[in-house]
C-alpha cells in the first residue's frame, strides 16, 4: 500500500509553493526609532498646514490628499488615484456634516481614494498585503486623520526601502466621508 502511494504522489499531488522567507521569523530587526517619530511629527505638522491653508471650497480630507499624493511622490512611490461617483441614494448619511460648505457637484457627489504600492524585492508580485486608513469620516478631526497619514507615510517608505520584505504592500487611503461600505469600488 505505501509503495502505491508512493507511486501515485506524483498525480495526486497538488501543485505547492512553499516561501523560504516564511522561515525567517525573527530574523530580521525592524524598529521605529527616534529617526522615524521626528520625521513623522513633521509630516503631521506639514498635514495640518496644508489642511488649513487649502481654499476654502475645498474639504479638508481632498487637501490632506493631495498633500499625501505630493509626498507619495517625492517618495518616489507607485502611486494611485481613484475618483468615484455617488449617486444620491447611495449616501449611507442623511446629513450634510462633513461635506464642504460649497454646492459644487464634485465635492458632493464625487470621492477620491489613493492607494500607493512597495515593491518587494524578494517577491514575485503574486502576493501582498494592504493596509487601509479611512480619512475624512463623519466625527473624524482633521489632528487624527493627519496623524494617520503621517504615520503610513513613514511606515510605506521603511516598507519601502526593507531589503527582507517578501510581499508587495499596497497602502489605500479610502475616501470615508459618507461612511462604511462599498461606494469606492469600481
Amino acid at each position: 500500500l505505501g509503495v502505491l502511494a508512493a507511486a501515485l504522489y506524483p498525480a495526486l499531488a497538488r501543485r505547492t509553493f512553499i516561501d523560504e522567507n516564511a522561515f525567517l521569523v525573527a530574523q530580521t530587526t525592524v524598529g521605529f526609532d527616534r529617526r522615524d517619530a521626528r520625521d513623522a511629527l513633521e509630516r503631521y505638522r506639514a498635514a495640518i498646514d496644508a489642511a488649513r491653508t487649502s481654499p476654502g471650497d475645498v474639504h479638508r480630507s481632498d487637501a490632506l490628499r493631495a498633500w499625501l499624493e505630493d509626498e507619495l511622490d517625492a517618495l518616489g512611490m507607485e502611486r494611485y488615484r481613484q475618483t468615484f461617483a455617488l449617486d444620491g441614494h447611495s449616501w449611507t448619511r442623511g446629513d450634510d456634516r462633513g461635506r464642504s460648505s460649497d454646492a459644487s457637484n464634485d465635492n458632493a457627489t464625487h470621492g477620491v481614494n489613493v492607494h500607493a504600492v512597495a515593491r518587494a524585492a524578494r517577491g514575485n508580485g503574486r502576493e501582498g498585503i494592504v493596509l487601509a486608513t479611512p480619512i475624512g469620516a463623519p466625527g473624524a478631526t482633521l489632528e487624527a486623520d493627519a496623524a494617520a497619514l503621517a504615520l503610513g507615510l513613514v511606515v510605506m517608505r521603511t516598507i519601502a526601502t526593507a531589503p527582507w520584505l517578501a510581499k508587495d504592500v499596497a497602502w489605500v487611503v479610502a475616501d470615508a466621508r459618507w461612511g462604511p461600505g462599498d461606494h469606492g469600488i469600481a
